[in-house]
This record gives C-alpha cells, sequence and structure tokens, in this order.
C-alpha cells in the first residue's frame, strides 16, 4: 500500500500532502496530476476570469474564457442570477428550447459549459435581467 499523506518535514520543507491512490506521496517525482493536494501549489484552484452580464433579446449571452479547454479539464461556473425589481424571492429560472427537429421544450436555468466558453441561459420570464458569473479552472 502506498504512503498517501504526509505532515511534517519533506524534501527540505514543511508540507502537507495528499497522493491519489496508488501513489506514493513520498516520492518527490510526483505531478499535480498525481496528487490531491500539496501546500506547495501556490493555489488550489484559480478564479480566471470574473464579470456580469445584462440580459438583452438575445437567448443567451457567451462569456469567451479566452482559452480553450481539453476534455476532461473544463473549467466550474458560478453565476448568481440578477432578478427585476419586481422578483424579491426566487430560487430557479426556466429556459424554452426548440431542438433541431422542430421539438419545443422547457428547462431549468442553464449555464452551459463549452471549450472555450460558458453560455448563459437568458430565462422565458424576464425577472433574470442578468447576473454576476465566476470561472474556476483546477490545479491540475
Amino acid at each position: 500500500m502506498a504512503n498517501r499523506v504526509v505532515l511534517g518535514a519533506f524534501d527540505s520543507t514543511f508540507v502537507l500532502r495528499a497522493s491519489l491512490p496508488g501513489q506514493n506521496v513520498l516520492s518527490t517525482a510526483l505531478t499535480a496530476k498525481q496528487l490531491a493536494f500539496s501546500s506547495e501549489w501556490a493555489e488550489a484552484a484559480n478564479c480566471f476570469l470574473t464579470g456580469s452580464i445584462t440580459f438583452s433579446s438575445a437567448a443567451y449571452i457567451d462569456v469567451m474564457y479566452g482559452e480553450t479547454f481539453g476534455a476532461g479539464s473544463f473549467p466550474s461556473c458560478i453565476f448568481v442570477p440578477r432578478l427585476s425589481s419586481t422578483q424579491m424571492s426566487w430560487l430557479s429560472w426556466e429556459v424554452s428550447f426548440t431542438d433541431n427537429n422542430g421539438n419545443g421544450y422547457t428547462t431549468p436555468g442553464v449555464v452551459r459549459i463549452l471549450p472555450d466558453r460558458a453560455r448563459i441561459m437568458k430565462d422565458d420570464s424576464g425577472d433574470v435581467v442578468g447576473g454576476y458569473y465566476m470561472l474556476i479552472r483546477g490545479n491540475n
């Protein structure tokens, strides 16, 4: 069984490191992808893009990352809706879609994470007038 956690002296410094299953945390050759956590990392996650949006007549707004992420490394998005002045208490929103075959359906409010953008969908009711977003990428 591999050593998975070290708390204390390691490689001439004091650290907290945890490795992924099957990896020996005491190996100095481990990459960031083989570690679950290391206090040596400058950051455990990176907030790389924040901002606000205001909806217009478009059905969605694309927030471009400025880079393209590969499969398995897409960022996470936190979206906080900004409500109209008449909407005081609110938990979710609905978005209507029509698929390629002309079939319509409704789904809860969505933020689609794509390789190069986050697509934030406008609600059908008009209660969500915009919002604030934060995009985060993991360390590995």
